[in-house]
């Protein structure tokens, strides 16, 4: 949907429940209200991961194979996609000897753990039970290896929605002017993002926590 036409939409839900004629939602408050919506959307759908919540979300599944960022003596740590926002799967391929890229099953673990996993015979590494574990954190993915090498990680991952933008302002931080951007979220997933967005605008009426309305609330119509 044109960000003009939803523009238009949040004027009707708003007025339609303020309490006074005199609100002002310039273009630039709109804008930034509802990329603040629609990203927290996102993390709402991905918690519930339920069937219609992985439709919704299947545009913004990417693939990409990982960026080594360091080889270390039990594991490669490698750089997350910039446009990273939530993780899907691993797919980790490992040679030891003739064996060559051979696939590993891969477990998530917690940093806490990692010590007592490594030295654990029955769940460290183990290239001939195809089995490891990864670390994952705002840095990146560590792997972990023992008698063997890692020869490529394959990231399934959901990258983060792009922003929107809308014509009729100037930009403060680069002091540029706004262009149209239109919203890649399904046009079902709209009339709830839409209503959010107003939902938190009502919230923020001389409300400075406005923002802390609960995912479960905001987004139930």
């Amino acid at each position: 949907m044109r960000i003009t036409k939803l523009y238009y939409e949040f004027l009707l839900l708003v007025e339609k429940n303020a309490t006074n004629n005199n609100l002002n939602v310039d273009i630039s408050r709109f804008v930034s209200l509802f990329n603040f919506t629609q990203l927290k959307y996102q993390s709402y759908l991905l918690d519930k991961r339920n069937e219609d919540a992985i439709r919704e979300l299947s545009p913004f599944l990417k693939r990409a194979t990982l960026s080594d960022n360091g080889k270390y003596q039990n594991y490669n740590s490698y750089s997350l996609p910039k446009d990273y926002f939530n993780f899907s799967n691993l797919d980790v391929r490992a040679t030891k000897g003739k064996c060559k890229s051979e696939k590993l099953l891969v477990w998530e673990v917690k940093s806490e753990n990692l010590e007592e996993l490594l030295i654990d015979p029955n769940n460290k590494p183990d290239f001939y039970a195809r089995e490891t574990f990864y670390h994952l954190s705002e840095k990146g993915v560590d792997i972990y290896k023992e008698d063997f090498e890692i020869d490529k990680a394959e990231l399934l991952y959901y990258r983060k929605i792009n922003p929107v933008d809308m014509a009729g302002y100037i930009k403060i931080e680069n002091e540029e002017d706004s262009t149209d951007v239109d919203t890649e979220l399904l046009d079902e997933s709209l009339p709830k993002v839409l209503t959010a967005t107003a939902k938190l605008f009502m919230a923020n009426q001389g409300d400075a926590n406005g923002y802390q309305i609960q995912n479960a609330q905001l987004f139930s119509i």
